[in-house]
Parts: structure tokens; sequence; C-alpha cells
């Protein structure tokens, strides 16, 4: 109709939603194909304001689970992932259990969450932010996008007591680590975020800022490396930090149960990382504020 147009946004991954926008409203579309920030009033039928770009709750999950399980994302745009068995492992349960909401995976060195088909996706992300709980943590790869080499990665987890965001981009191996204190007890659950805005690198641990903002790493003091930097990337998952090949018989994956596990398409600030300790299972509220 006169004074308004059609705002079309999709991915893959996701339907194509289409938005009517009137006179004077602008919109920022995120590297999911959601509206990320809009500007002279709100849209018409936008799902979420926040930058939600997934949301893995695992609460459709129950009982054990088998190679090709689906994993729901229960955001708008569907990124869902498939339980993958590690080789030599399928005897062994990957389980639903108990979580800090409702359910959360048991994946304990047997397996992880596949989400490679949507790496398109996930790979897009310049700034972002990475949440998610976890209890029994001996080790710990949360979130991984790599490509088959392993020569470009990025990673986010926890490993010899530090919790991490380290990356290669053909280069050497780089990292932002910190120690969590003596609050961290294995046998409980405990929230971990982190946000990269821009090259700025923030760890959190239950809602407390650990290190950050940093723009390089520790080891070597190259430059932070996020998703969209790397050239090549077609494995992304949860609880493994790469892909399987005839010249890989191994693979680093996570030590722990999981649950939680959110993915959005801005830096939020230390508040909304509060909400997100404070609120198990949710998500940001659509009127949360920009940082």
């Amino acid at each position: 109709s006169e004074g308004r147009v059609d705002l079309h946004v999709g991915n893959p991954g996701r339907n194509r939603k289409i938005y009517p926008l009137k006179g004077g409203q602008s919109a920022s579309i995120s590297a999911g194909g959601g509206i990320l920030k809009t500007t002279g009033g709100a849209i018409a039928g936008e799902p979420d304001a926040v930058g939600l770009l997934a949301h893995w709750s695992f609460n459709s999950n129950h009982g054990q689970l088998d190679s090709g399980d689906l994993v729901e994302d229960t955001s708008p745009n569907a990124l869902h992932g498939q339980i993958l068995h590690l080789p030599g492992t399928e005897k062994n349960e990957i389980r639903a259990v108990p979580g800090v909401d409702l359910s959360a995976l048991d994946l304990s060195e047997r397996g992880a969450v596949d989400l490679s088909e949507h790496v398109d996706a996930l790979g897009a992300l310049s700034s972002f932010t990475i949440s998610a709980w976890m209890r029994h943590t001996k080790k710990g790869m949360i979130f991984s996008i790599t490509n088959e080499s392993d020569r470009q990665r990025i990673r986010f987890g926890r490993s010899a007591g530090t919790l991490f965001y380290g990356w290669q981009n053909r280069q050497q191996w780089d990292a932002v680590r910190a120690v969590p204190d003596e609050s961290w007890h294995p046998d409980q659950w405990h929230h971990v975020a982190v946000t990269v805005k821009g090259r700025n690198v923030t760890l959190y641990h239950d809602g407390r800022a650990l290190i950050g903002p940093c723009s390089t790493g520790v080891l070597l003091g190259t430059p932070v490396q996020r998703p969209i930097d790397l050239a090549e990337k077609t494995c992304a998952s949860i609880g493994q930090a790469d892909r399987l090949t005839p010249a890989r018989d191994t693979c680093w994956t996570i030590d722990a149960q999981i649950d939680d596990v959110q993915v959005y398409d801005r830096a939020i600030d230390e508040e909304s990382i509060r909400y997100l300790h404070s609120h198990p299972g949710k998500s940001l509220p659509a009127n949360s504020p920009s940082p």
C-alpha cells in the first residue's frame, strides 16, 4: 500500500519472513536473517528484537539419545542440530538428564550436537554472545566452528581450570583465558558466557566478568578472530572441537553435562549476562537495550 514497503528477510536454516515497513522505519538484519535493531517504531510482526540467533534448551530431549536424534532450536531461526555419537562409543549412552531448566544433555565424551548444517549462519557471526550452563566439568568444548583440516577454528570452552575463547586462522593457536575463582564447584551448575564486540573478548562466569575486554590473545598476542574472519568453515558443534577424519581418530569433546546454550548476534552487556544467569532457560526479553 502507499507509504509502505515490504522487508524480506531469511537465511539458510530459516524460512523467509516478510515485514511491512512504514515511512521513517529502518531495520538492522542479523546473521540469522532476523531483525536485530529497529528505528522509527516497532515493525509489525517482528518476533524478537534482541538478536537471538539460536537457543538449544534440550527440553524436548528425553531418555537415551541416538545419533541423528533432533536437538531443537527454539528460536524463530530453527537452527536445529542432531545428536552425533563418537565412533566406538555407540554402546555408551548419551542421555537427557535433569538440568538447570528441565532437561540437559550428559555428553561425557560420548558425542556432540552437530550443527554443521547451519555453519553458514553461525559462521557469519562478527559481534556475538555465546551463553551456556555446565556441570560436572572436567573439560568442556562448549561451542566450536572449524574446517576439516582444523587449521581454521573458533572455540569456546573450559580446559585445565580455565575458561577460554580461542582461535586459529591458518596461523598459530591463540586464546583469551581466565580462571574462575574458588566458587566453581563441579557438582553444581555454573553459567558461562563469552561476548565478542568488534575484536574485543569478555569472558563471564556466573554473571560476573572474569576478564576483558581483550583484543589480543594471551599466548602470542595475535588479534582476536571471529567466525566471520575464517575463510573456510565446514563444521559447527556443541560439545566437540572438530570432526573426525581418516587422518584424525580422536577429537576434543566435552566431559560434562550441558544445558541452555544460546547464541546472540550481538555482544550483550553485563546486565544482560546477569539476566541470563538469574533466569535459567530464558532468553533475553524483546525490550532489552542494545549495548
